[in-house]
């Protein structure tokens, strides 16, 4: 009888345990998937913590019977996956270099025949890793701020409200052209004669440079020699079919009185729209926007895009810029990827 319940113990509970380890692993995967997430959107500037983090894992585990996330059961990784050595925990900040999350879970049960011989319990415990994924997606610039000057009157009275379809609202043709030669591209890295590529869309992240400061605004030099290479394009279909925000700089309209509030600050004089001519043209900067781009000369094919063929609704009235305190948000783009990596 001995031999025939420990038999029938190996075999019934053995079969229970070792389903019980794939849910235990499954709810580890879905966990920590969901968790980086949190942690995406936290890089991406959402206003996130740990608490987040843990109260979205925590969701996961209750769907699939295990429990809630403990002391040590959830740590952050980086880029490659590798724990940063700093617990997930509730009212905590998220690392900078956090990426992803690694979370261990368990299931315990107790045994069907094999606790008529004693053993009063057994526990299935799984552990999972996923990140972000870096340079997410080819072709696409990682960030969401334009180097294209857009002239103050582009910007209509009344922005497309987030939530609205686009196509319920006027689509506005940005028409830059401030100098033959010029085509209102800005110059991020100073030179005035470069072709854009991925690497110089867009400026660096938290760079001061292009933030707004009160009672004044910003000088970015000219770029005489931009053309509209395929990563340009790859951008404008990527931008025009997420249907995401993007942010681009509004330049002055020129000398002249500025009706109060009109962009940041409290200066009363627009400034000059460029200063400088030719290869040391600049423009000058008075406020960035929020932007949604819907096509190309009214085509939602960017294959064939001219700088002065984009067309979008406004979607953000104008702020101090990206990185200023004004700031209202937005998208990112740099069409973050959540991978389960081990």
């Amino acid at each position: 009888m001995t031999a025939l319940i420990l038999g029938l113990g190996l075999v019934v509970d053995g079969g229970y345990a070792w389903a019980q380890r794939r849910v235990a692993q499954n709810a580890a995967d879905l966990s920590s998937l969901a968790g980086t997430r949190v942690v995406a959107l936290f890089q991406s500037g959402a206003t996130v913590t740990g608490t987040d983090v843990i109260a979205t894992m925590n969701q996961i585990n209750q769907a699939n019977g295990v429990p809630n996330v403990g002391a040590g059961d959830a740590l952050y990784v980086d880029s490659n996956g590798a724990s940063i050595g700093t617990q997930v925990a509730n009212g905590q900040p998220i690392p900078a270099s956090a990426r992803g999350v690694q979370v261990s879970t368990a299931k315990t049960w107790r045994p069907y025949f094999l606790g008529i011989m004693g053993v009063s319990s057994w526990t299935a415990s799984a552990v999972a890793t996923s990140k972000s994924s870096e340079n997410r997606i080819p072709g696409v610039p990682a960030g969401d701020l334009l180097p294209l000057a857009m002239p103050l009157n582009s910007v209509p009275g009344n922005v497309c409200p987030e939530g609205t379809p686009a196509s319920a609202c006027t689509a506005t043709n940005i028409a830059v052209g401030t100098g033959p030669g010029q085509f209102g591209w800005m110059s991020w890295n100073g030179a005035g004669n470069a072709v854009y590529t991925c690497d110089i869309m867009t400026p660096p992240l938290n760079n001061p440079a292009y933030t707004i400061a009160p009672n004044g605004y910003i000088t970015i030099p000219s770029n005489t020699g931009v053309s509209a290479s395929n990563c340009l394009r790859n951008a404008f279909q990527y931008w025009i079919d997420s249907g995401a925000t993007i942010y681009v700089p509004i330049i002055s309209p020129g000398p002249g009185p500025c009706p109060a509030n009109c962009f940041p600050g409290t200066t009363t004089q627009y400034p000059p729209t460029t200063v400088g001519v030719g290869a040391n043209q600049a423009y000058n900067v008075i406020g960035f926007a929020g932007f949604q781009m819907t096509g190309c000369d009214g085509s939602p094919d960017a294959s064939h895009c001219h700088i002065d063929e984009i067309q979008g609704v406004y979607r953000q009235v104008i702020f101090n810029g990206p990185t200023g305190a004004g700031d209202p948000g937005g998208s990112t783009l740099t069409g973050t990827a959540i991978q389960l990596v081990r």
